[in-house]
């Protein structure tokens, strides 16, 4: 097919999709619309064609105002695509869309529809993409048992899938998920537990992140400080340039009984 005429598809096909599915909330359209994008710029367009796309891509999603997750996420997307490298295109839209669909569910007055919706498909389809997809919905819904339920299955699934053997950041959110929900629902243990499992992903991408301490920090009102120094030493040992020095700081206030300032200057956050 002729490269111009490729782009006109895209332009006329998943573009539009992308849009809607952003609008309606609808995850599993949206990365539809992603995978398409993705796939068939990498095969068919030149390397500015496929920048003229991803830019769209991109323009789509900042009509979402960021929240840090989303703004993180958006950064690393921008990242793949001044690199140009499209085999990393779906994983960083793709992970731009389920904090786009989150944050879209936290501002939301009523979130339990998309939460039944997430669920049957998941029921329907268990599958790595559909149980990522109810974590995510019912953390934001604060559905404790069906987070780390589903967060549990999606890391279980998540080497069948190749969607999920490229999704480093994926392993990293959804133990972040599952350790936030085991913390609701009085487990301790196991928050800590996934807590530190949240750095074990191999090629997780860290140059413009800092680790999460929401957990943390809830860990440590808990008078569970010894798990914060292990959680944030073990993050000392992981590539986070945003934030390093910081991670350092940290580690010392809690190792001399202080308490840690978590707020990252806005220097060392990504651009939104």
């Amino acid at each position: 097919m002729n490269s111009v005429l490729a782009l006109l598809l895209l332009l006329a096909g998943p573009i539009p999709e992308l849009r809607q599915a952003m609008e309606k909330g609808d995850m599993t359209a949206l990365n539809r619309a992603v995978y398409r994008i993705s796939r068939e710029a990498k095969e068919k367009l030149t390397p500015e064609q496929q920048q003229r796309i991803y830019a769209d891509v991109l323009r789509e999603f900042r009509t979402v105002k960021p929240s840090v997750p989303l703004a993180t996420a958006l950064a690393q997307l921008e990242a793949a695509v001044e690199e140009r490298r499209p085999e990393n295109i779906y994983a960083k839209a793709t992970q731009l869309s389920f904090a786009a669909i989150q944050q879209k569910m936290a501002n939301s007055k009523d979130p339990l529809p998309a939460f039944y919706e997430a669920k049957r498909k998941a029921e329907e389809q268990p599958e790595f993409m559909n149980f990522y997809g109810l974590a995510v919905v019912a953390n934001a819904a604060q559905q404790h048992h069906e987070a780390r339920e589903a967060a549990q299955k999606a890391l279980d699934t998540r080497q069948t899938s190749l969607v999920g053997k490229l999704r480093a950041d994926a392993a990293h959110s959804l133990a972040l998920i599952a350790a936030n929900a085991s913390w609701e629902l009085g487990d301790r243990a196991a928050a800590e537990s996934y807590l530190l499992r949240s750095l074990d992903t191999e090629g997780l991408p860290l140059a413009k992140t800092c680790p999460d301490f929401y957990v943390a920090e809830k860990l440590l009102r808990a008078e569970m400080r010894d798990a914060v120094i292990r959680y944030f030493e073990k993050a000392a040992q992981l590539p986070f340039p945003a934030c390093q020095s910081l991670i350092a700081q940290w580690i010392q206030d809690l190792k001399q009984g202080k308490q840690p300032n978590f707020m990252i200057p806005a220097n060392a956050m990504p651009p939104n």
